[in-house]
């Protein structure tokens, strides 16, 4: 029967797995040194190896970490080696992964079960401590690496992008945005003949940390609106307003003003030529 579980409190384990693993290899782990934090131990007494793979497309990498666990056949006295699997991602060349991984067991890929052969007469502890006393750990590339492991790595991260998208999708959407600065939000601002926010009181409200000197005026200083609307030149207001998007990125809120400024319509600005 197949099963799925999400993992998103084994997201530090995995963090640190991915210092350990080189891209687009392949790491075979002795149980002494096998990843904790992912699968249960009561499972993973069962296993005699781990092994851990990373491969990636460029924008983001996948860890897919294999549990090797003999089982017996379904009729007779034979053992099977079964895979289950962990995937997670990670942006390229980053080691936060995203907000949840998936465990994988019991599914359907070409190598999921092979047949071991000669040990009809063990048990299945006497069969994971032989398996493991013959286990050679190490790194391998994945170009050198057996199909079975590929062919889980490849039904795992499918299924990862499958079953985990909406979240994963967010996720590498606030990677490809870049970061809020002054000079591309004012470019932006000033663009197309963009003068000022017809609503600029409610910007000048969002400014954090405002403040009234002893001689009654504000810092930052006031829109230029009301009474003074009449007096003041389009260059004059959009200075005031540029001043006001200066004082955001002085204050940590480029992000947020450049959000909320970056929202609004074309027709919820003045232009030159409108004031």
């Amino acid at each position: 029967m197949k099963k799925v579980k999400y993992l998103p409190s084994s997201l530090d384990a995995v963090e640190h797995l991915r210092y350990d693993v080189d891209a687009m290899s392949i790491k075979f782990y002795t149980l002494p040194d096998a990843p904790t934090g992912i699968f249960h131990p009561k499972y993973s007494e069962k296993c005699y190896t781990f092994a851990a793979g990373i491969s990636g497309d460029g924008a983001n990498d996948y860890l897919v970490l294999m549990a090797l666990r003999p089982d017996w056949e379904t009729t007779g006295d034979g053992k099977v080696l079964d895979i289950d699997t962990a995937a997670f991602c990670f942006k390229a060349d980053d080691t936060s992964a995203a907000p949840s991984g998936i465990a994988l067991f019991h599914q359907s890929f070409d190598g999921r079960t092979t047949p071991l052969v000669d040990y009809e007469a063990f048990t299945l502890e006497e069969t994971v401590n032989d398996l493991h006393s013959k286990l050679m750990p190490g790194s391998l590339p994945l170009s050198a690496s057996p199909p079975i492991y590929i062919n889980a790595m490849a039904h795992s991260i499918a299924k990862f992008n499958e079953l985990l998208n909406p979240e994963i999708s967010v996720w590498k959407d606030s990677f490809s945005k870049p970061d809020e600065t002054f000079d591309a939000l004012w470019a932006y601002c000033s663009d197309n003949g963009r003068v000022i926010p017809k609503d600029w009181k409610r910007l000048y409200e969002m400014l954090a940390n405002k403040r009234q000197s002893p001689s009654g005026g504000w810092v930052p200083s006031l829109p230029l609106i009301l009474a003074a609307w009449d007096t003041a030149t389009p260059i004059e207001k959009q200075m005031r307003f540029k001043e006001h998007v200066e004082w955001a990125g002085h204050n940590s809120q480029i992000d947020e003003i450049g959000h909320y400024l970056r929202s609004l319509s074309e027709e919820d600005w003045y232009h030159y030529g409108e004031l």
